[in-house]
């Protein structure tokens, strides 16, 4: 359960600071996001028509490889957010450089390892595959995606967590945006006037280099007193290697499906497997920027005022899940024509199937559910408790995806996935609620059992063929008038099933309320 932690000193961060932080979290992470969509939806069409199916799914498939290469980082970014929780809140800079010390060491170290990695990939990989590019093609490609990631590792991986922890995410996220817009359009010009894979490859890495100069010169000038040279606390950071059993679950997640399917069913099934990704994860990164932008709070309350995080943990549990369900609900009602308009012209491969639409739809709700318990155990560290159960995750999902993938393909690996979900979204609430809250977990299967079967509902009288021979605009329209609705009957549904978060959103408005009144009553007085 949560322990009564004395603060001494009290909280460094103020509330009228906490919300202008939480806002800028929030814009930063909209922009960011929203500029992933824009181009996440535009490149890989142009892949696609530019070099057809087998590249786009050969450039995602490196993609995801380098993605689960992040294990490398052994956990350490993860272990020395949930470390500098405490310090940050109440402003021990002593403590601060301890972590940041020992953070920037083992980054240091990771940095080195990635690169011998990456060459390593790059001399292998093209023997692995087959496909028309040469050897020296796609060995460059690898190299030209790994060449941001060293660098990273090397320069920038030490100051992400404490900005995470400090409500400052947000001046990396404007970088990025920044840096990741240049590097995208670039690459699109790329695209559109050479035939050279090589050259858009050049334009994803160059942008990502300049990214980490622009961080270090701010952090330089705004936290001159952070010291990567001081004595590290080396024992702040001795979850990490069970925090990497749970990273290595998610990159089981994200990753495993591509592998398996450009291996077994081939890269233009692979292909078909992105362009549904491609929808469901840029509109889940969307959803998550936004709800995630108060975890840095949550996060110090935990420590420093417990009653009160738990009151907003129950109150952001049922906001979250409320707004999840009803978003994916619209998307899987409106998703299958903006499909339609995408692919239309690519003949290669068979993009339209709501089989998989159903399935994608599934995996994201249960991926949400648990969403918020996951949280709730990165900020309490209880890391190596639950290691055992980010392993039999992991085992469920390799062993119905490999059996599966055979028998029914691109669906197979969802199968495996969703399996996953439901034994992790089992075992984190009856962990969560009973080891750290001290509650009754009966109510969240509740929850869930009853906002699935609305969605259920709603998708059996709705269907998944509606606006088709619309354009984008019409459907994107259309789906918003629908969310308009959606979203209050789940919020009512939820509303019933806890009254208990209806009485602290009263009182959290009613403190904001009296607060605004004060300040403008203060500027009159002035």
């Amino acid at each position: 359960m949560i322990k009564e932690e004395q603060n001494p000193t009290g909280p460094v961060l103020t509330a009228a600071e906490s919300r202008r932080r939480v806002l800028h979290n929030m814009c930063s992470s909209l922009l960011y996001n929203l500029s992933v969509i824009l181009f996440g939806l535009l490149l890989p069409r142009l892949y696609l028509t530019s070099f057809g199916s087998e590249l786009n799914g050969l450039d995602s498939t490196i993609k995801q490889i380098f993605s689960c290469l992040t294990l490398l980082e052994a956990g350490v970014g993860l272990a020395s957010q949930q470390a500098y929780y405490l310090p940050v809140a109440v402003g021990d800079r002593k403590a601060i450089n301890g972590i940041f010390s020992a953070t920037h060491h083992y980054y240091r170290r990771t940095g080195i390892v990635y690169l011998l990695v990456t060459v390593v990939f790059a001399l292998l990989y093209p023997l692995c595959i087959n496909t028309v590019l040469s050897y020296g093609t796609v060995s460059l490609i690898v190299v030209f995606y790994g060449i941001p990631g060293i660098v990273s590792y090397l320069v920038q991986g030490k100051y992400r967590s404490f900005m995470e922890v400090e409500g400052k995410n947000y001046v990396i996220t404007y970088i990025t945006t920044a840096t990741m817009a240049a590097g995208n359009l670039l690459r699109m010009l790329a695209l559109l006037f050479t035939r050279s894979i090589l050259l858009v490859q050049v334009t994803y890495c160059v942008p990502s280099v300049c990214q980490v100069l622009v961080l270090t010169a701010y952090m330089r000038k705004n936290y001159p007193w952070l010291n990567a040279h001081d004595t590290p606390n080396l024992e702040a950071l001795a979850q990490r290697g069970s925090v990497l059993v749970h990273q290595l679950t998610s990159i089981v997640f994200n990753n495993t499906d591509t592998i398996l399917i450009s291996s077994l069913c081939g890269l233009a099934s692979a292909s078909v497997y992105t362009i549904y990704m491609l929808f469901f994860s840029n509109i889940e990164k969307l959803f998550y920027s936004i709800v995630n932008s108060i975890s840095f709070r949550l996060g110090q309350l935990f420590y420093v005022e417990p009653e009160k995080f738990k009151r907003l943990y129950r109150l952001y549990d049922a906001l979250y899940l409320s707004a999840a369900f009803a978003l994916f609900t619209t998307v899987a009602v409106f998703l299958m024509p903006i499909i339609a308009l995408y692919t239309s012209g690519v003949t290669d491969a068979e993009y339209l199937d709501t089989r998989l639409l159903v399935l994608f739809t599934a995996v994201e709700l249960l991926f949400s559910a648990k969403q918020p318990s996951g949280m709730l155990l990165n900020i309490s560290g209880r890391f190596e408790e639950t290691r055992q159960q980010a392993l039999i995750e992991m085992g469920i999902n390799l062993l119905v995806s490999v059996m599966s993938v055979m028998r029914f393909g691109i669906a197979g690996c969802l199968f495996g996935t969703l399996a996953a979900h439901l034994y992790r979204y089992t075992a984190l609430i009856l962990f969560t609620r009973t080891k750290v809250l001290g509650e009754s977990p009966v109510g969240d299967f509740v929850r869930l059992g009853v906002n699935g079967l609305l969605c259920v509902v709603l998708l059996y009288l709705l269907g998944f063929d509606r606006c088709y021979g619309g354009g984008y605009l019409m459907v994107c329209l259309k789906g918003a008038l629908f969310g308009l609705w959606v979203l209050p009957l789940f919020l009512v549904v939820n509303a019933v099933l806890d009254w208990r978060n209806v009485d602290t959103l009263r009182g959290l408005l009613h403190t904001l309320t009296i607060k605004k009144g004060a300040t403008e009553e203060k500027h009159d007085a002035e």
